[in-house]
């Protein structure tokens, strides 16, 4: 099991002052759960559980797995992806293209 994983679950249960038990409940976990994963018990937990714990824990699983360095907020990554959404991409330069003849006639 990571270490990176152990530690950054344990500072997140620090900072929004929950135990494992709290987080493995809200997660719709086992019980030991997240408690199993702490202690090295649990030594391949699945994408799914770690998602679940990642959801209560208010952040992604690529920070929770090491592959994000960065602390960014899980409503915080939402809103950010809503934002871009919601501002259409510009395709005024784009030209209609069909099978690398243009479709515009000139």
């Amino acid at each position: 099991m990571s270490e990176i994983l152990k530690e950054r679950i344990k500072s997140r249960m620090a900072a929004l002052g929950k135990n494992p038990s709290s987080v493995a409940l809200e997660a719709e976990l086992g019980r030991s759960a997240v408690r199993d994963i702490l202690s090295g018990k649990a030594k391949n937990p699945g994408y799914a559980t770690v998602a679940a714990i990642a959801r209560v824990l208010d952040c992604s699983v690529q920070y929770l797995t090491g592959r994000w360095r960065r602390f960014t907020p899980r409503r915080q990554t939402i809103s950010s992806l809503q934002s871009m959404l919601a501002h259409p991409i510009s395709v005024a330069f784009w030209k209609p293209v069909c099978f690398g003849r243009s479709s515009v006639r000139t």
